[in-house]
């Protein structure tokens, strides 16, 4: 595996740090996220639901190795892995899995490919889970400053009697 150094102000590198530990995640596990996010992606999306499709799906990924496939290769595989007859596959499983944007149909000069994809809506679902986790820790912290802001507040406040009489000073005269 290759080694890449990057500079970094040190405010971005603890931001980094901070959301990497809060996602459970390293620095580096987090920045091979970003990097695979920018450049490609593994099936660490939503799957199809139907698992023929999902197995097939895994299968052309593995194949793959985030490039692209002969069709009749593809084809051959998916129709001895789903014990389906090759003529077959095509319709059941290579169509419903391009229309899903799982798979994309490259035609070149030589001949046509399969280019497994990751879905756009599991890439969408991912950042917009991502936005929301944020915005509730978010608005979670800004309750706990408010919170604190209260405590120490009434901390601070004249204290009332529950009768909502006068209170008492040191020398038991009441307050005028």
């Amino acid at each position: 595996m290759a080694r890449l150094n990057i500079r970094l102000s040190e405010s971005k590198k603890d931001q980094l740090k901070k959301q990497a530990e809060e996602e459970g995640k390293s620095m580096s596990g987090a920045v091979k996220e970003m990097v695979e996010d920018y450049i490609g992606f593994t099936p660490s999306g939503k799957l199809p639901e139907e698992d023929d499709l999902a197995n097939a799906y895994q299968t052309l990924w593995t194949m793959s190795d985030g490039g692209m496939i002969e069709i009749d290769t593809v084809e051959s595989k998916v129709a001895d892995q789903q014990n389906t007859p090759k003529t077959a596959v095509r319709r059941r499983i290579m169509r419903p899995l391009q229309r899903r944007g799982y798979l994309n149909l490259v035609q070149m000069v030589d001949a046509v490919y399969y280019e497994p994809m990751v879905p756009l809506d599991s890439r969408r679902e991912k950042r917009q889970q991502k936005r929301r986790d944020r915005a509730e820790r978010l608005a979670e912290e800004e309750m706990n400053a408010l919170d604190a802001a209260e405590l120490t507040n009434d901390s601070e406040a004249e204290p009332v009697r529950a009768d909502g009489g006068e209170r008492a000073d040191s020398t038991g005269e009441a307050d005028q």
